[in-house]
């Protein structure tokens, strides 16, 4: 019966979206940290980005790798590929920003790894919030019955017995 409960009461709280994945924040913090890096020691953006792709995880290497061919057979929009991965997003921006600024991206890319580290311990720290929740249920459904048997019973049992005891001793 709880298997038919539970998609129920879940299509009433609406429609669940997927929560970030710590660790893949954190995989995309540390890449970004060695793009800003590889930026700041002078490389140009399709060696950094290849640099980077050869570091990254598989998730995150492949778009990189786009971008650092991208950008070095001179595509219009190079960094569009990484629209495709959530938490390198914001890097298109950033790079369509800093090509119509002229603007070094090597600070905005080092502060997007500070802000994917930072949303990193916020979905941890969620993650541990949504446990304590969920762990609350099958411990009420363990402790409330014992609490019944083993405090409410002796103590009604005891009242009924001091009253019908007395009420079957007579006036006195």
């Amino acid at each position: 019966m709880l298997d038919r409960l539970l998609p129920a009461l879940r299509g009433v709280a609406g429609p669940r979206t997927r929560a970030p994945n710590p660790m893949e924040l954190l995989d995309a913090a540390a890449a970004l940290d060695l793009l800003a890096a590889c930026m700041n020691s002078g490389m140009p953006p399709g060696d950094a980005a290849a640099a980077t792709a050869s570091a990254a995880p598989a998730r995150l290497a492949r778009p990189l790798s786009d971008v650092a061919g991208r950008l070095s057979l001179g595509a219009s929009a190079p960094w569009s590929a990484l629209a495709a991965v959530p938490e390198l997003a914001d890097l298109v921006a950033l790079a369509r920003r800093s090509g119509d600024s002229g603007a070094a991206m090597a600070a905005g890319v080092a502060e997007l790894a500070v802000v994917r580290r930072a949303a990193a311990g916020d979905a941890a720290e969620a993650t541990a919030e949504r446990a304590g929740v969920l762990i609350a249920g099958p411990l009420a459904l363990c402790f409330l019955p014992a609490f019944v048997v083993l405090g409410l019973i002796p103590t009604i049992a005891g009242l009924a017995d001091t009253m019908l005891g007395s009420l079957t001793a007579g006036p006195a």
